[in-house]
This record gives C-alpha cells, structure tokens and sequence, in this order.
C-alpha cells in the first residue's frame, strides 16, 4: 500500500501507564474538539491536555452566536472563556482562528 505498513496496535498495559505516569507529558499533541461545552467541569480537559501534551494542543467549539442548527449558544462557550479555561489549566494561546461555525484555539503547554 504505497510504502505504508501497518504496525500491530499493543494494548496500552500496565507497564506503558507506569511510565507515562513518571515522564509526564506523553503525547505530542492534543486535539479537543466540542468537548468543553459537553463536560461538567469544562477545565478538567484542558488541565489534562497541559499534562501530556509536549508541544501543542488544539480546541474547537462551535462559535458563541445564534444559529439555524447546531447547539443554542447556552450550550457553548466563548472564545473568551475557552482563553480563561486554557489559560487556567497552563496553557498558553499561540492563536484564534474564526472559521465559519467553528472557532480553533491553537494552544501550547505554557
């Protein structure tokens, strides 16, 4: 297949946990994407991506504003929330891109 090669998936046991636990920051990057608005305490995940994200993460969450579908924009939160709640769980803003119905929060372990 066009010089890919599938390598076998391990289950992530228990030896794999007791060394992410002592290296700490365990995955490159991080990707959330409309989960802020759907937890009950919003800064658990960004918290939790500033733990094992070595070099950057990113959120996405429908932009803050009345829509034909789609959430109602009590169900989401502003672009100045999403910064409070990444700034709160020691991420750092590197940029904010508006997109058409979505907002992308590029973030980096701060």
């Amino acid at each position: 297949m066009g010089g890919l090669r599938a390598r076998a998936r391990r289950p992530l046991g228990g030896e794999f946990r007791r060394r992410a636990a002592r290296r700490g920051r365990v995955v490159r990057r991080v990707f959330l994407a409309h989960v802020l608005h759907e937890t009950d305490d919003p800064l658990a995940a960004p918290r939790e991506a500033a733990r094992v994200a070595r070099a950057r993460a990113a959120v996405i969450e429908r932009r803050y504003r009345e829509e034909e579908f789609g959430p109602s924009p009590a169900h989401r939160l502003a672009a100045e929330r999403i910064r409070a709640l990444t700034r709160t769980a020691g991420l750092a803003e590197d940029s904010r891109l508006a997109l058409s119905h979505v907002d992308l929060h590029a973030v980096r372990p701060g």
